[in-house]
């Protein structure tokens, strides 16, 4: 099992004011509850006060602390509608529950390379023990070949133990030998043979061999005609040793240091530590940290990592918020940086791989956690590089209707204006529609944001209340609405005035002179205008000369009115005002001529 080198840290803890969240309804009495609850930053929990007493109503709030958790009950009690009752009683009210939990981050060192295997503690988190840990590097393991021990003479003779010498005169005439030599359980001496002559100074040293007698004798020359010796026998006196013997097993994995790296072991064998087994791949990211990504951004993960063992399998992995984990990269090591990248988009308010969803419900100012490693097919792992990021999902547009101010004395010819205003959060077009009840949707904005106006015909609204519903939609169909309430309210109130058009198709298209004759009943009271314009030009309406008026029949009169124009218009409107004499008479325009120029 490979094992790394954590560090461990205080964890320090943080509060925020928690939420409320709504769990149901419950019947409280509220006497022991309290009117006030304010979050105190200071001690990290809610301070309560003012006890209810007395009498409370539908909307009343009560609170009540139980350790971590605040319970809000706000009085809520059909049978009592809108009544008072005494906190003494039971309510039915709506609960909610905010519990204070801390969010903890790594604090001081505590201590430093502690040897564990992986998953002991957390990668980088708050542990069970109540610490913070960080894991570091993996540690190195090594091959070990295991060897058995034999007996043998200590070839250090340094360590042997010669005893008392024994003093003689000249030894001049016999061969002594310069070194010893040890191999195994065998003593003998070697080298060239010489003599403790004259010739060789006081401090001379010499050896030889009685293998029949099982003794080495070491000469030392101490004046001129005299030396001493030191004799041994082999077989009790020379001290052994434990040495290497045959090999018992080949490449054991271990950490430097459990076994000696050339040496006896407390279990009695000999070891020689060789190569490393297999060193962890190191990773570089280039992601930058702290993002702040909207709709249609795009976050790269991108970087290098390296694995010193040729030919290891080394793979790139990643995870968000400690989720799945996913793929980037893999490849053979060749002992040189390794590339690799991964591009995920913000795409409907969720993060993608493609077509992949990789987080959905992508809240705004939400901090995401990027999780970015390298391991090889060794169980070799890099430290885990992490990256935080930010994603404020697509908005709706926002829409903003005018105010809208009565309007009276209109009729069904009449129209209304609507005029208002759309905004896109992210800086794209949008569309805007009106809807009327059940009638298909009317376009009238498409683009950026800006200002909007359209008429609604008074003959579209129904008497009574109507829902005017506008709706804002953007390019990736998240859609605002309004409404707007409209009341048509009838006013059926008998009309001495009234107005008339008409359109005038001129026979060659256009004209420049227009003569019209209108018969009328004698009492009703008539003017004329007319608007001579070209198509798709604003309507302007201009007062006709009246040249002419004559009886036709005793209760009939016929009215010559005309207009001129410089230049011939092709789109002539003529407008009749009307007023009635009384309300109870029924007088009209009864024939209407004329001729164009």
């Amino acid at each position: 099992m490979v094992r790394y080198l954590y560090n461990k840290y205080n964890a320090v803890a943080t509060y925020q004011e928690p939420n409320f969240v709504n769990v149901g309804k419950e019947s409280k009495m509220f006497n022991d509850l309290y009117m006030n609850a304010k979050w105190n930053a200071n001690t990290s929990k809610f301070d309560l006060d003012t006890l209810w007493n007395g009498f409370l109503v539908n909307g009343n709030i009560g609170y009540k602390t139980d350790g971590n958790v605040t319970t809000k009950y706000i009085a809520n009690d059909p049978p009592y509608g809108g009544g008072a009752r005494s906190v003494n009683v039971l309510v039915v009210c709506d609960k909610y529950v905010a519990t204070i939990t801390p969010a903890y981050s790594k604090g001081t060192l505590v201590a430093a390379d502690i040897k564990a295997e992986n998953g002991t503690y957390p990668t980088n988190g708050r542990h069970t023990d109540g610490f913070w840990y960080v894991r570091g590097e993996v540690i190195p393991t090594f091959y070990f070949d295991k060897y058995n021990t034999v007996d043998a003479y200590d070839p250090n003779i340094n360590n042997w133990n010669w005893g008392n010498p024994v003093s003689y005169g000249d030894y001049s005439t016999t061969d002594v030998y310069p070194s010893i030599l040890v191999s195994g359980n065998t003593i003998g001496v070697t080298g060239a043979a010489f003599k403790l002559d004259a010739t060789k100074p006081v401090g001379s040293v010499g050896y030889r061999d009685f293998p029949t007698i099982d003794t080495i004798v070491k000469h030392t020359k101490v004046a001129a005609n005299s030396h001493q010796e030191f004799s041994l026998l082999k077989s009790s006196q020379v001290p052994k040793i434990k040495q290497r013997g045959t090999l018992n097993m080949s490449n054991i994995i271990a950490e430097s240091g459990f076994y000696p790296d050339n040496g006896v072991h407390t279990d009695g064998f000999w070891y020689v530590k060789k190569s490393t087994t297999n060193l962890a791949p190191t990773i570089t990211l280039n992601t930058t940290d702290n993002r702040k990504l909207y709709e249609n951004d795009t976050l790269s993960i991108d970087g290098t990592t390296t694995d010193t063992d040729k030919g290891n399998v080394v793979t790139v992995r990643y995870s968000l918020n400690g989720g799945t984990t996913r793929a980037i990269a893999t490849a053979i090591s060749e002992g040189v940086p390794i590339p690799f990248s991964k591009v995920l988009q913000v795409k409907n308010s969720k993060l993608m791989d493609g077509e992949t969803v990789l987080l959905d419900n992508l809240v705004e100012g939400q901090a995401n956690t990027l999780r970015v490693w390298a391991s090889d097919d060794k169980d070799g792992e890099s430290s885990i590089q992490i990256r935080t990021f930010y994603v404020t999902p697509n908005r709706p547009p926002s829409l903003t209707i005018d105010s809208f101010t009565q309007k009276v004395g209109l009729i069904d010819s009449d129209h209304i204006t609507i005029t208002g205003s759309v905004a896109d959060p992210e800086g794209g077009n949008v569309v805007v529609k009106y809807q009327i009840g059940e009638v298909n949707p009317v376009q009238v904005h498409d683009g950026p944001g800006g200002t909007f106006t359209f008429d609604i015909p008074l003959a579209n609204l129904v008497d009574g209340e109507n829902s005017i519903i506008l709706l804002g939609t953007d390019s990736l169909n998240f859609t605002s609405q309004k409404t707007l309430k409209v009341t048509k309210a009838v006013n059926k109130t008998e009309l001495l005035q009234s107005v008339r058009r008409y359109k005038a198709l001129p026979p060659k298209g256009s004209a420049k002179n227009v003569i019209i004759w209108v018969q009328r009943d004698i009492n009703l009271s008539l003017t004329a205008e007319a608007s001579m314009v070209m198509q798709n030009e604003p309507e302007n309406f201009v007062v006709m000369t009246k040249t002419n008026s004559a009886p036709v029949t005793d209760t009939i009169m016929e009215d010559e009115f005309t207009i001129s124009s410089d230049v011939p218009k092709d789109d002539i409107v003529f407008q009749f005002n009307m007023t009635r004499s009384s309300i109870d008479s029924t007088e009209s325009i009864h024939l209407i001529s004329g001729g164009f120029e």
